[in-house]
């Protein structure tokens, strides 16, 4: 029977409730469509789809660099104390969702 506790499982827990938070992220930008939309009366919903585009690019583009910086900064075989990245980069966005009620 696999360790329970094994680093391999922790990794794919954090990996899993990652992609679980940024999936939530944008599907609650999605579901506040229609209250932007009675909150800027004068725009049309053309205009309002932009920035539901903007913060997914922006979003996806902060995703990319923050992995990118994770595979470069992460534990590395000759360093095996170096500190993990994914856990403590979760914080502000945990941070964030507490704070708005989301």
């Amino acid at each position: 029977m696999p360790n329970v506790t094994s680093p391999r499982r922790w990794a794919v827990a954090l990996t899993a409730v990652g992609a679980f938070v940024a999936f939530l992220d944008v599907t609650i930008v999605n579901i506040a469509f229609p209250d932007l939309y009675r909150s800027f009366p004068g725009a049309s919903i053309a205009h309002l789809s932009w920035v539901l585009n903007a913060y997914n690019i922006a979003f996806a583009a902060l995703l990319i660099v923050a992995g990118r910086l994770a595979d470069v900064l992460g534990p590395q075989a000759d360093v095996p104390r170096r500190p993990r990245r994914l856990h403590p980069g979760l914080r502000p966005v945990r941070g964030r969702d507490v704070a708005t009620g989301s």
